[in-house]
């Protein structure tokens, strides 16, 4: 049976020393930061692109009329969509626009709930008489799609004279505007089966699957 000699410490570094495995981990020493982007300026021809952008989001149309080559428009629309500069020039201006018309999720949700819950006595007075369209509330005006005036006149040249004269409003379509608003907050699907209890069959006879 061999003995283990065991060495003494000074030993096992003389050891260590010539081998170079001293039991120390070597340190990971971490990337150096890569130097921060400088912005581009946009060419005049890309600032065109955005503008045509706009129009249509259409990439490889806007590419075509900022003056671009129609053989590889499509190729050069979306290469310019992944443009930084681009991209976030584009995303400027359309929350621009949307501050700007007020085009806001809570003002299309209120306007959207204007329609479906319009109730249509509010559009005539107590005789039956259709309420003036200046007079509405903001609440029911906003719920109409159109407005029709019908007036009668009798009489010719000077003594002609307006007899009646009828309104008659054209109300945004209610199950549209209800639809809209039950997608809107997810109270169904379009596939019903996600609405389906799950039914979860457990075996308790103990015997295993064959």
């Amino acid at each position: 049976m061999t003995t283990a000699k065991r060495l003494r410490p000074a030993q096992k570094a003389a050891i260590a020393q010539k081998t170079g495995k001293t039991g120390a981990r070597t340190p990971i020493l971490s990337k150096p930061a890569a130097p921060a982007r400088t912005p581009q300026p946009l060419t005049a021809q890309q600032r065109l692109f955005i503008s045509e952008y706009q129009k249509d989001r259409n990439a490889t149309q806007a590419a075509i009329r900022a003056g671009y080559s129609k053989r590889t428009a499509a190729q050069q629309g979306s290469r310019l969509l992944m443009n930084v500069e681009i991209s976030t020039a584009i995303e400027a201006q359309i929350v621009k626009r949307i501050t700007a018309n007020d085009l806001t999720e809570d003002r299309i949700a209120r306007e959207l709930a204007c329609i479906a819950f319009l109730d249509p006595r509010r559009l005539v007075d107590a005789n039956g008489v259709s309420v003036p369209l200046h007079e509405l509330d903001e609440d029911v005006a906003v719920a109409l799609a159109g407005v029709e005036v019908v007036e009668e006149w009798a009489g010719t040249g000077d003594e002609r004279k307006l007899v009646s004269r009828v309104r008659k409003y054209r109300i945004a379509s209610k199950v549209d505007a209800l639809d809209k608003a039950m997608r809107y907050r997810g109270l169904f699907k379009r596939d019903n089966d996600q609405a389906r209890p799950m039914v979860v069959i457990k075996d308790y006879t103990g015997r295993k699957a064959a």
